[in-house]
């Protein structure tokens, strides 16, 4: 009904709270109204009607409901005014229609109820602000029908029939365009200010949007090549807005020379309609020489009428922040990618159906594909055993990690290879495992070694420690792992003292114990991950992995410190003594075996020497006292 007053200029929300809010104003109205129509209806009454007590006690209850049922019903709340607007359409509906039925009785008593013309002048406007346009034209054709009913009975003359008609629809008339009138200027007041705040909101949201997201507006008209910038584009740069000329040449004398290109061919595929937006990022100069990355989007938003291009309007944002993590974070991938790809044992993930997810590319090395090859593969296409796959995961399962678990795999060339995998589970947010993470080491050569060793006569057959073959071996291969993973390594090089004359006047069994003795105290000595071995006769090698000369030399007094003590309690015919040298191996000197044993050796038979020397001094004066 507003709509169609106000020709649809604005769509009006039903639950707009300024309706409500006028509704309810009326209604407050209304229940004084009502005072005031019972009481002029009731004097009006009491004044033509002196000796009808029925008629006056239904007119007198008649109003006192109207008055109570529309105090009763009032709203408290404002969403109530639906369902109090209803009540009070009918009602009002009610009391006209009541009233004109008494006004026809009373017409045909030949009497008359001008009050009733007073309560129809007050009601139907207020009805009709109420938006119950239907209910007046339903209240008129009512009234008329009754009065056409009196006239068909000729109990009123055509005089008064016409005279209450046609004062009747004035009156309706009249009421209802001055209610249309001022409940249009309302609404269309209300309309206006409504629009206004709403502006000036949208306005404010806007400003703390382009601030707090450090954005800024631009316009550039094509014809004329005016590009103008708002006051935050100065702020950006580090300027104040006297400093700088917002135009088109000074742009360019800041965009960075790389981008300028790039920009100028983004800007000409939009103006040619060959794009829908025109975004890139660039670089700009700010005052204090440093560049600044910029985000510009924008898009033409006016044309003539040939299609031609005028005017385009965009923002700018600084992202320079955001660029600088970009490159941060590039870098840190390509660190970690060289590192990835050196890395010498494999690094690999699968999910838990055995599907592979990523591989190092030193995958390359141990298995012969790339890596690019296994990714989305099945792990166990690698397998030799499949078997081996269904041990992995219980024992996975079991602890929930696998430490130095040995597998065999096939390599490309289907070649066999022993591999030593340490395996771990990734959870995931509803600490489920998602997938494993790996590394595997190729272990195939330390296996070939060992498997060697087994071919080999191992061990010393007296002492029960490596033999020199086997020593041999694993000096070799003590030096590849200490070059390769850049450690210090050292050997002592020893000799059992006196061993040939224990063999000559006390027997080769007490030079046998000699030799289990020595042995026997080395080993307990030294450390789980060093080596000792004999090199034959009185001879015997330490390997000391990942020891400097330093560190090896404590170990070796450790060593003597034991021989003495036994030398002192233990009453065995002979006396320990063993001389010892020392050589340092460094990876970059690049030391073969033989030099190593040899600066040894050397150094050995120095103290040797220094020994031999003491002990004949000790003889002769022996022999001089």
């Amino acid at each position: 009904m507003i709509n169609m007053f106000l020709k649809d200029n604005y769509k009006i929300k039903k639950d707009d709270i300024f309706f409500k809010q006028i509704a309810y104003k009326n209604y407050k109205r209304l229940s004084w109204l009502a005072y005031f129509i019972s009481a002029v209806s009731i004097f009006h009454y009491l004044m033509d009607i002196k000796d009808f007590k029925l008629i006056h006690t239904t007119f007198l209850l008649i109003s006192i409901l109207f008055v109570i049922l529309v105090n009763i019903k009032k709203p408290r709340k404002i969403k109530d005014i639906n369902k109090y607007h209803s009540f009070l359409t009918y009602l009002f509906v009610t009391f006209i229609l009541v009233m004109g039925v008494l006004k026809t009785y009373l017409t045909l008593q030949q009497r008359e109820f001008i009050g009733l013309f007073i309560m129809f002048i007050v009601a139907i406007p207020i009805v009709f602000i109420l938006r119950a346009f239907f209910y007046i034209i339903l209240s008129i054709l009512s009234v008329v029908s009754l009065y056409i009913l009196s006239y068909y009975y000729n109990k009123i003359s055509f005089d008064i029939f016409y005279k209450d008609i046609v004062l009747f629809i004035i009156l309706i008339i009249v009421s209802s365009i001055i209610s249309i009138i001022v409940y249009n200027l309302k609404i269309k007041n209300h309309l206006i200010d409504r629009m206004n705040i709403d502006l000036k909101n949208n306005k404010n949201r806007l400003e703390l949007a382009l601030d707090g997201g450090k954005i800024g507006l631009w316009h550039y008209n094509i014809k004329t090549e005016e590009l103008d910038f708002d006051d935050s584009w100065y702020n950006m740069l580090g300027y104040e807005i006297y400093e700088l000329k917002g135009n088109l040449e000074t742009w360019k004398t800041l965009v960075h020379p790389d981008d300028f290109k790039r920009m100028t061919s983004a800007l000409k595929k939009h103006i040619d309609n060959e794009s829908e937006s025109y975004e890139i990022e660039h670089r700009l100069k700010n005052k204090d020489g440093k560049w600044q990355w910029i985000l510009t989007s924008g898009k033409i938003n006016k044309r003539d009428k040939y299609g031609q291009p005028m005017v385009m309007n965009g923002i700018y944002k600084d992202i320079t922040e955001r660029k600088e993590r970009e490159i941060n974070i590039a870098l840190s991938e390509e660190k970690h990618r060289k590192i990835f790809e050196k890395f010498v044992d494999v690094y690999f993930e699968t999910y838990l159906d055995g599907t592979i997810k990523t591989v190092s590319p030193s995958v390359k090395t141990v298995l012969g594909y790339n890596n690019e090859e296994l990714i989305e593969k099945s792990i166990l296409d690698v397998y030799y055993n499949k078997k081996d796959r269904i041990d992995f995961l219980k024992e996975m399962k079991k602890e929930g990690y696998i430490r130095n678990y040995e597998l065999k795999l096939l390599k490309e060339n289907k070649k066999v290879i022993d591999v030593l995998i340490n395996a771990d589970y990734v959870y995931g947010n509803n600490n489920n495992p998602q997938f494993i993470s790996a590394i595997m080491r190729d272990v195939t050569k330390r296996k070939d070694i060992e498997r060697k060793l087994k071919e080999y006569a191992t061990y010393d057959e007296l002492t029960k420690v490596y033999n020199r073959r086997m020593g041999l071996v694993m000096l070799e291969e003590k030096i590849k792992e200490a070059e390769r993973e850049n450690r210090l390594l050292t050997v002592c090089f020893l000799d059992v003292n006196g061993l040939k004359e224990i063999n000559d006047n006390i027997g080769h069994k007490a030079g046998d114990d000699l030799l289990k003795i020595v042995a026997k105290v080395i080993d307990n000595e030294i450390r789980n991950i060093d080596i000792i071995c004999r090199m034959g006769g009185d001879e015997f090698l330490i390997i000391f992995s990942n020891c400097s000369i330093i560190q090896a030399e404590h170990i070796w007094k450790r060593i003597l410190k034991e021989y003495k003590r036994i030398n002192k309690v233990e009453n065995y015919p002979f006396m320990i003594s063993v001389s010892h040298g020392l050589s340092e191996y460094k990876p970059k000197d690049k030391k073969n075996i033989d030099e190593l044993i040899n600066i040894a050796d050397k150094r050995m038979y120095k103290e040797k020497k220094v020994l031999k020397d003491k002990l004949i001094n000790k003889k002769l004066r022996i022999i001089n006292n």
